[in-house]
């Protein structure tokens, strides 16, 4: 009988010794990642918790998709070691690229920021980095004067703000009603000079103007010359007279 339980046992040891020396462990699959700059962006592999720099492995030959996700203000621009894809999402055979490194290669967003005048003429395009505020380093915008207006640079027509889009900056203006020299003359003499602004109607208030007679005339003030009209521009308005026999 004891025999018998020495020869059961010795059967058990020899089976399970036997399984011990067939088992083959699982093979790994080796797939690495790696953002540049790490301060740029993430790589997510499956579903995995995205990350900077990291290592998977897998018991099997799996296809694995592997994304790479830009922080903001970045934007990725393509895969190197294990590809060259510009894809921000690639699939990976692992069975075909065991062990192979795949570095997500990003890049600061860039903009393009315009400054215009009031007419739509660009005065100065900037590219500038996500985040900068830009700054306009053009002469000083300037705008035509009118009959009527003078202008004078007040601004732009948003305040300058940190750049996370392109961007148009238009010129504002102040318009100033343009004044004018009014003169009254009689004879080459000034009688009166006033300063009008644009569309005021000039009013002679001095005395009436006179001419000195002669041997054959005397003369009669009959008006102004030319005729008097609102302030368009500087004016000289010369009296005119009548002559009438002595």
């Amino acid at each position: 009988m004891l025999r018998r339980v020495h020869s059961i046992i010795l059967l058990l040891a020899l089976l399970v010794g036997g399984v011990g020396m067939h088992y083959v462990q699982a093979a790994k699959y080796v797939i690495t990642v790696r953002s540049n700059p790490a301060t740029a962006g993430k790589v997510q592999v499956g579903s995995y918790t995205a990350t900077t720099s990291q290592s998977y492995q897998y018991p099997s030959p799996t296809t694995v998709t592997v994304k790479a996700i830009p922080n903001t203000g970045y934007k990725f621009v393509n895969w190197s070691n294990g590809s060259t894809s510009t894809a921000s999402s690639i699939s990976v055979n692992l069975a075909n690229n065991n062990g192979k490194t795949y570095v997500a290669n990003f890049a600061i967003k860039t903009y393009t920021i315009t400054f215009k005048n009031a007419d739509g003429t660009t005065l100065q395009t900037l590219t500038v980095n996500h985040g900068a505020t830009p700054s306009y380093s053009g002469s000083t915008p300037t705008k035509a004067s009118t009959a009527q207006y003078s202008y004078t640079f007040k601004g732009w027509d948003k305040a300058i703000a940190a750049a996370t889009a392109d961007a148009v900056y238009t010129a504002t203006y102040t318009a100033t009603t343009r004044s004018y020299t009014i003169k009254f003359v009689n004879n080459g003499t000034t009688l009166q000079t006033s300063t009008l602004q644009y569309g005021a109607t000039p009013s002679y208030t001095g005395a009436t103007p006179t001419k000195t007679a002669t041997a054959q005339y005397t003369y009669t003030f009959s008006g102004w010359s030319p005729t008097i009209v609102a302030a368009t521009a500087n004016a000289t308005y010369t009296a005119q007279f009548s002559a009438g026999y002595c």
